[in-house]
């Protein structure tokens, strides 16, 4: 019985021997709301002047509510005797953070200078995800892991830190490199100069998968491998490319008596780079060959640059011109390349996109130039619906300009006419189009 009294009597009693002594009160910018500053001051004063403590205060006065920081201030200079403001710089925090002279630790630094970043836990915590994510796309060109990287400092930064752009702003914004003047909100003129200035100007799919992982602290690897392969496709065709234009710096560079070292270095960096070089340029290569007395290994080249591309890398509507390939040789390359392809595509579906579209491509105009007049009555007698069929057989019939595309048109109308002959009753409903009969 009256223990509990007992207790606070101790309380109490523990608190009159606490004199003379050195007290550190940390972080006091998270005491309970019920704790209020001027309070704490005040207990700091009684210690210091009625007891003989010294008391050192260690706290963050930008994390203070108004209020409170209001009440700090003015008790401040009555309470404390000398102060030292600790304020690091972003270079001085990323130095102690990332102390290694690792590549990781570099590129982090610098990209947390450019940022501004200087809460040493923040960037401690972005290292740990950078260091999950390293072991998941490995496999890829290194410079996928410095776009990720890039992605992951900055979108760390605001989901870790209160003193970054919020994240739902960051998600929504575009900057005005890629969509003009953007309206001028408080949040775009506080942080869209320094995004823009890091480079971080839109919201990407790379920008989701980085901040989905820092969300959930962990990597989703198969989502993520799916992002990076694109990237590195997009990196090994830019490494390609400057590859090539550097073997033929050789061809460019003057009236030397280079031709031994211009054949090999073109052929090591075309067949280094075959699968990234463009039709034209592949080309261009293979005509300088053979005027240059090489013509074995001109096709050899243009062999395996075929064996490398996929038949729709011959589409016209990549090239740059009608002419970009121009060699004989190359050009029954590709022809036999296209043949070989067995397109699955629905005739009946290619027609209807067409109508919907307005628009076709040269794989759809093969396809349908390949179907007989007997394909084209199969089709047209099996279809039901009235609007489907209508559709089709007026695209079929409307075209009129290439070779293959009048193929299409006149297999069509002997379909029709095939199907007109069978009744006087399909006759008159094929007439509606149009259609002559003898």
């Amino acid at each position: 019985p009256g223990a509990k009294d007992i207790a606070a009597l101790i309380q109490q009693s523990s608190f009159l021997s606490v004199r003379q002594q050195l007290i550190c009160l940390d972080d006091l910018e998270r005491k309970g709301d019920g704790l209020k500053i001027k309070e704490v001051l005040g207990l700091v004063s009684f210690l210091k002047e009625q007891r003989g403590c010294k008391v050192a205060l260690i706290l963050n006065d930008g994390a203070f509510e108004k209020d409170e920081k209001d009440d700090f201030e003015q008790y401040f200079e009555k309470t404390v005797d000398s102060h030292v403001q600790f304020t690091p710089t972003a270079e001085e925090c990323a130095r102690i953070a990332l102390p290694d002279n690792s590549d990781l630790h570099k590129r982090m630094r610098e990209h947390c200078e450019l940022l501004g970043i200087s809460n040493i836990r923040v960037i401690r915590r972005i290292e740990r995800m950078a260091n999950m994510l390293a072991p998941i796309i490995a496999e890829f060109n290194e410079r996928v892991f410095h776009d990720y990287l890039k992605e992951l400092v900055v979108l760390g930064w605001c989901v870790y830190s209160d003193n970054a752009p919020g994240i739902e702003f960051v998600k929504k914004r575009r900057s005005a490199w890629y969509a003009g003047k953007n309206e001028a909100t408080p949040d775009e003129d506080k942080w869209g100069p320094l995004l823009d200035r890091y480079g971080f100007l839109c919201f990407s799919r790379t920008s989701e998968l980085v901040l989905e992982g820092l969300e959930r602290g962990f990597f989703d690897a198969s989502s993520m491998n799916e992002e990076a392969k694109k990237l590195h496709d997009g990196h090994e065709a830019q490494e390609s490319e400057a590859d090539f234009h550097e073997a033929w710096r050789i061809y460019h560079r003057g009236f030397n008596d280079d031709e031994k070292e211009l054949v090999e270095a073109l052929a090591t960096s075309f067949r280094k780079n075959a699968r990234f070089i463009s039709p034209m340029n592949a080309n261009g290569t293979v005509v300088l060959l053979k005027d240059l007395g090489h013509k074995e290994l001109g096709n050899e080249l243009i062999a395996l640059y075929v064996q490398t591309q996929n038949a729709d890398r011959f589409d016209r509507r990549r090239m740059f011109s009608e002419n970009d390939i121009s060699d004989d040789e190359f050009n029954e390359a590709v022809k036999k390349k296209v043949s070989e392809v067995i397109d699955t595509k629905d005739p009946k579906g290619i027609l209807l996109k067409i109508t919907r579209q307005q628009g076709w491509d040269n794989s759809d105009i093969a396809l349908l130039s390949k179907i007989d007049a007997v394909g084209y009555y199969t089709m047209l007698k099996e279809m039901a619906d009235e609007d489907e069929l209508a559709s089709c057989i007026r695209m079929a019939l409307s075209f009129n300009t290439r070779d293959a595309e009048k193929v299409i048109a006149q297999n069509a109308k002997e379909a029709l006419i095939k199907i007109g002959g069978k009744s006087s009753l399909n006759k008159r409903r094929v007439e509606k189009y149009s259609i002559k009969f003898d």
